[in-house]
């Protein structure tokens, strides 16, 4: 999934939870407030480093997973 595609899954996500108590443009601010909530808990909850003895591979993963996750941050500011 694009980050585009999932910042767009995660609003969908929360404006279905909040669109039955709130106008329009409110339930968006929400739902976007929420899902860079969401994201930025992701990310800090993240090792920003590699383990030690990892050949490597651990490291790269952490380095792709929070790239892909602050990209999706991005996305969700544009919406």
């Amino acid at each position: 999934m694009t980050p585009k595609e999932k910042a767009k899954e995660l609003v969908n996500k929360y404006y279905k939870l909040f669109s039955v108590d709130l106008e329009n443009t409110i339930c968006i601010y929400e739902s976007k407030h929420c899902s860079l909530l969401l994201v930025d808990e992701i990310i800090s909850s993240s090792p920003s480093l590699p383990i030690l003895g990892d050949g490597g591979t651990y490291g790269e993963d952490i380095e792709l997973s929070n790239k892909y996750w602050q990209e999706v941050k991005q996305e969700i500011e544009k919406l």
